[in-house]
């Protein structure tokens, strides 16, 4: 009985690093495709559109970490597409990643941020968040902001 129940757990495994490769070769592809639509992007915050490349991502990478030369501002170049993301958080990070207790605690720190913020500003027409991580910290301003 024992070595029965190792095997189907070592079956359940398998199956699950398959599921996760194949979904990871769904990404590659996904990535691929998007590389070729990459346009160079402004800085979000300043408008600039000169960049210092700082650090690849890694050793044979063609992604670097850029900082914009006015503010500052870190960002990834070349960025994925907004499909990609897209696609990526919505069908691939919890389940590569989980939705960690970290995230749980980011939404209850948003409900006491956006207590914060409604005490201070009447209409909140928008929130603009750099690194939201998981985002849970930004659920509690969903039903918030004004369209």
């Amino acid at each position: 009985m024992t070595e029965s129940k190792n095997i189907m757990l070592l079956n359940i495994k398998t199956l699950k690093i398959r599921m996760i490769l194949v979904r990871f070769i769904d990404l590659i592809n996904i990535f691929k495709f998007s590389r070729k639509r990459i346009l160079a992007e402004p800085c979000v915050l300043c408008n600039n559109n000169k960049f210092i490349p700082i650090v690849p991502l890694k050793r044979k990478s063609r992604s670097f970490i850029i900082l914009c030369s006015r503010c500052g501002l870190g960002k990834i170049h070349p960025m994925f597409s907004n499909a990609f993301y897209n696609l990526y958080y919505r069908k691939y990070y919890n389940e590569l990643h989980g939705v960690p207790q970290s995230t749980l605690n980011q939404f209850k720190r948003g409900i006491m941020i956006n207590e914060f913020v409604k005490s201070k500003i009447d209409n909140i027409f928008g929130v603009f968040e750099i690194g939201c991580a998981g985002g849970g910290n930004l659920l509690a301003f969903k039903h918030e902001v004004k369209k």
